[in-house]
């Protein structure tokens, strides 16, 4: 798969220069918002074990996210990601697989009781991949 897709580099932004310097200052914020738009990149071009590392470095810095309905389009996406994984994992992965979605899943019907229309939908979608992948 070509990586190109997947980079964040234009005019007004260079994820490998802005990258280093967000790493350098610790700045979560920055960090978990480009590792999260990563995430999502490569869940969509069907990149997924790259969409997973970048889940896990979002996830490192989700102190970042705190505040943000990006704290939920990661639990989604994480949960997304690995539904897609799953019909190619081991046996002894699956398992682990269902048990990550079904925690993400725990947090995304606690927001869409308190925010369903911003949120149930998500759930919604989840819980159908779930059941196809079964």
């Amino acid at each position: 798969m070509v990586d190109y897709p997947c980079r964040i580099s234009g005019k007004h932004y260079d994820e490998t220069r802005q990258l280093s310097i967000a790493r350098e200052a610790m700045d979560k914020a920055t960090l978990s918002s480009v590792y999260l738009m990563k995430l999502y990149l490569n869940y969509l071009f069907n990149n997924h074990a790259k969409a997973a590392e970048y889940a896990d470095l979002t996830l490192t810095n989700k102190d970042g996210l705190i505040g943000s309905i990006n704290t939920q389009l990661l639990y989604f996406y994480d949960s997304l990601n690995h539904l897609a994984l799953y019909p190619d994992a081991e046996a002894s992965n699956k398992s682990k697989i269902l048990y990550k979605v079904s925690s993400n899943q725990k947090k995304m019907k606690y927001w869409a009781k308190h925010a369903p229309m911003n949120t149930l939908h998500k759930y919604d979608l989840v819980e159908a991949e779930r059941c196809a992948v079964k």
